[in-house]
C-alpha cells in the first residue's frame, strides 16, 4: 500500500494553477483577421510581426515549466506539511497567475521605444517569484522540518541557498531594466536555457 503524503491534494491544486497560466499564454498570440490578409505574403508578414508575443510566450512558458518540475520535485522530498508551508505555495502560486498578465504586457512593447518598462514589469515578477521560492523552501524546513528524511532536508537547504542568489540576480535584472532592457531579458534568457541545459545533464532517476 503506498504511503499517503498530506501534501497531495496541495500539490494537485498546484498542479491545477500551472496548468491554467501556462494554458493562458497562448491568448497573447493573435490570428490575422481574414478581412485584413489578401495574400499569402501578407498572412506570413502578419504572423511574422508577432514574434514579440512569440518570443514571451516562449519564454515564459519556459519559466513556468522549470518551475513545475521543482515544485514536483520539492514535494517528492516532503511526507508531512504545515499552515506556513500551505500559505506559502499560496503566495508562489500568486506569482504564477500573475505571468500571463506580465507576458502579454512584455510581447505587445518590447519592440517599442519604451521597452524597459515591460521589461522591468516582467524582470520583476520573476523577481516576486524567486523571493515566493525561497519562502516556499524556507517554510519546507522551519518553523518544522516537513522533509522525509535527512538527506532530503539537505537538498532543501542547499536549494534554498541557490534561491537566495537567484533572487539577487533577479533583483539586478529589474534594476538594469531600467537602463538596458535588451540586456536584461538576454540574461534572464540564458539564465533559463542554462538551468534547462544542467537539469537535463545532470539529471537522476526517481
Amino acid at each position: 500500500m503506498s504511503h499517503h503524503n498530506p501534501n497531495n491534494r496541495l500539490e494537485t491544486f498546484c498542479d491545477g494553477i500551472f496548468a491554467i497560466a501556462i494554458t493562458l499564454l497562448i491568448l497573447e498570440i493573435k490570428i490575422p483577421d481574414t478581412e485584413n490578409i489578401h495574400s499569402g505574403k501578407e498572412l506570413l508578414q502578419m504572423l511574422l510581426s508577432q514574434w514579440p508575443s512569440g518570443f514571451a510566450f516562449l519564454l515564459t512558458f519556459l519559466t513556468l515549466l522549470i518551475a513545475w518540475v521543482n515544485h514536483h520535485h520539492m514535494s517528492a522530498s516532503l511526507n508531512k506539511t504545515s499552515s506556513v508551508f500551505v500559505y506559502a505555495n499560496g503566495f508562489l502560486m500568486l506569482t504564477v497567475i500573475i505571468f500571463p498578465f506580465t507576458t502579454g504586457v512584455l510581447g505587445r512593447f518590447i519592440n517599442t521605444d519604451y521597452s524597459n518598462i515591460p521589461v522591468m514589469i516582467y524582470c520583476s515578477t520573476i523577481f516576486l517569484h524567486s523571493v515566493a521560492w525561497l519562502t516556499v523552501f524556507s517554510s519546507a524546513i522551519a518553523p518544522k522540518n516537513l522533509a522525509k528524511d535527512e538527506a532530503a532536508k539537505n537538498k532543501i537547504t542547499d536549494t534554498r541557498r541557490v534561491i537566495v542568489f537567484t533572487c539577487v540576480f533577479n533583483l539586478s535584472n529589474t534594476v538594469l531594466a531600467i537602463w538596458f532592457p535588451i540586456i536584461s531579458l538576454c540574461l534572464v534568457t540564458g539564465g533559463w536555457l542554462y538551468y534547462i541545459y544542467a537539469g537535463i545533464v545532470y539529471t537522476s532517476i526517481e
